[in-house]
């Protein structure tokens, strides 16, 4: 099985979820993307992003950056904000993919 063809089936599955995630050349926007990392993203991550288009979306207490257009939060991330998480991550050859949900993480302090 290729990398296309896990990818294809990981979106399969997460649509049949309800997750609304669409086929869509984003080529230029996966471009746009790498241009802003110090390394390109790994092959079937590169497949993902630049065939599908996805809202953000929260599972486990994750909630995970959408890419849906050029101002997508990956975009503004690989940017490495000042005093953002990025800011470290980048340097060291990772990507923020998401970000806590406060109350799950107000709740896990709590319990």
């Amino acid at each position: 099985m290729s990398t296309d063809d896990l990818v294809d089936a990981f979106a399969a599955k997460i649509s049949a979820f309800g997750v609304p995630i669409f086929a869509q050349d984003n080529t230029s926007r996966l471009a746009l993307f790498e241009s802003k990392l110090p390394k390109r993203v790994p092959a079937s991550f590169a497949s993902f992003l630049s065939r599908y288009t996805f809202p953000s979306l929260d599972i486990l207490g994750i909630s995970f950056f959408g890419w849906e257009s050029e101002s997508s939060r990956y975009i503004v991330e690989a940017s490495a904000p000042t005093g953002s998480l990025s800011e470290l991550l980048l340097p060291n050859g990772y990507v923020q993919v998401g970000s806590q949900i406060p109350a799950v993480s107000t709740l896990r302090a709590l319990t």
